[in-house]
């Protein structure tokens, strides 16, 4: 990820007292943002630099994870991305890949997790677009 966060409720990363990491395509990944704990959601907040008109991430859903649901907040807009649970997080598809668009002005985007079970997700390689 090029882009950086602060951690809201039930979210963690490689700052956490337990790092997190995966191992994407064959690749280990030391920059992770994991949202979620158990059955709760969880939440961040991305920092976006001026100028970004979209912002690209890939987001997993958590092994035998029910309905979760990825909702993004940039200023007055708000997307939802439905996740695909993976085993272990792990292969990756294109479909794991999302764009959103960022409104003017705007220099930061919520993200947060919610579900019907189990609503964890990982979220890596996060990078602003410009166009």
């Amino acid at each position: 990820s090029e882009l950086t966060w602060t951690l809201g409720a039930n979210a963690y990363d490689a700052t956490s007292s337990t790092p997190q990491k995966a191992i994407v395509n064959g690749e280990s990944v030391e920059n992770v943002l994991k949202l979620g704990k158990s059955s709760a959601g969880g939440s961040a907040t991305v920092a976006i630099p001026s100028g970004t008109t979209k912002i690209g991430f890939y987001a997993i859903g958590w092994n035998k994870s029910s309905g979760t649901v990825l909702s993004c907040k940039a200023g007055s807009v708000t997307e939802t991305f439905d996740l695909t649970a993976n085993t272990g997080a792990a292969g990756n598809r294109d479909s794991d890949y999302f764009t959103m668009s960022i409104p003017a002005g705007v220099t930061e985007v919520v993200f947060e997790t919610t579900g019907t079970s189990n609503c964890r997700a990982i979220v890596i390689g996060l990078k602003a677009i410009t166009e």
